[in-house]
């Protein structure tokens, strides 16, 4: 099946996924919806990525919109680095700007690893009792793509413990804060990737059925996203008022897939889009006040609400399995964390 979705994945990528798809998506965009002030508004990003790539973009673009951006990362060398070219860009950015003055301390370095739920937990605690009794934006923006087979001191496998669990326990820890303001966004950086697998129940942890391979296990993840991201949206939306959507950023220019896929970014680098175009839907989506009207859950790419699933892949979800997709990840949380998983919250979660 992977052989007949491959061809078909290319062939949509290189048409709708590239540069060139974007500048002519661009043409249409609303020409103001991003002039925007958030002064006085908290963001979250998330880990690997907001130190380079896709996060390190996004939280410039909040940060010189007078957010309050909390860049989480789990290397504090290299976010340290990320932290000082950020804060040099966001300064010519906004040269005598009135936030110009705030932009250093609206910029902050939290050490945090998503394959870690003590890690997370003690996060959201410092976070909540410390840092701000809010939470307007929450970037999820995991994406890592481990090559090699490996768990966590717990036994569970690396790439689901970071780009799925540890997503899951933090966005559930922090609804709560997103849920006092009343109107928060929450937005799920996914891929393209998600749309060479179908969710696969029985294979969560992409270890079961064949032998590893980090390239399935990363569309396993990114499809699993998008499906959190849609049980989040039911559950939440009504009650709590949070906005939750998911994304594809396209074929970005980013160190990771030159890193992870050589031969692809070889290949096709020269149609990649940049950081900045890629991030572009993130931005809108947290910050435009057209994105609210979007239906909660929906997925997208250039603004748009978008197909989740390619034709002829079939990859269809089942009705019912991202709620068992949500309750699998609540008995890991509980499993590794015990009866203090949910201390911090007054979660109901969605039935099944």
């Amino acid at each position: 099946m992977h052989l007949i979705r491959y061809p078909i994945w290319l062939g949509q990528g290189y048409f709708q996924s590239t540069q060139a798809r974007f500048k002519r998506q661009a043409k249409h965009f609303e020409p103001h919806a991003l002039d925007v002030s958030l002064v006085g508004k908290v963001a979250v990003v998330t880990d690997i990525g907001a130190n380079s790539g896709l996060g390190k973009a996004t939280t410039l673009s909040l940060l010189t919109k007078g957010v309050m951006v909390h860049m989480v990362c789990c290397n504090w060398e290299h976010a340290s680095k990320a932290w000082e070219e950020i804060l040099e860009e966001a300064r010519q950015e906004v040269a005598q700007s009135e936030i110009t003055d705030h932009l250093k301390n609206n910029l902050i370095v939290d050490q945090m690893s998503l394959d870690n739920l003590p890690s997370i937990c003690a996060f959201v605690e410092k976070f909540a009792n410390q840092l701000s009794s809010h939470c307007n934006i929450l970037v999820n923006n995991t994406g890592g793509l481990l090559q090699m087979a490996s768990v966590t001191p717990e036994g569970i496998q690396h790439s689901f413990a970071t780009n799925i669990l540890g997503t899951y326990y933090l966005t559930e820890l922090l609804v709560p804060l997103l849920a006092r303001t009343g109107s928060a966004r929450v937005v799920m950086v996914s891929s393209g990737g998600m749309f060479l697998t179908p969710l696969d129940l029985d294979n969560l942890e992409s270890m079961k059925k064949h032998a590893y391979s980090g390239n399935v296990a990363y569309s396993h993840k990114k499809r699993q996203q998008v499906e959190l991201t849609q049980v989040w949206a039911r559950t939440y939306s009504n009650a709590q008022g949070i906005h939750f959507l998911s994304m594809h950023p396209g074929w970005a220019d980013m160190v990771t897939i030159q890193i992870a896929l050589p031969s692809f970014y070889n290949q096709f680098h020269n149609v990649f889009c940049t950081p900045a175009e890629g991030v572009d839907t993130i931005i809108w989506a947290a910050m435009a006040k057209a994105a609210q009207k979007v239906p909660n859950g929906s997925f997208l790419e250039d603004r748009q609400v978008t197909r989740q699933n390619l034709p002829f892949c079939w990859t269809q979800t089942q009705p019912g399995d991202p709620e068992r997709l949500y309750t699998q990840c609540r008995h890991y949380a509980t499993k590794v964390m015990g009866n203090v998983t949910f201390e911090l919250v007054n979660l109901t979660g969605p039935s099944v």
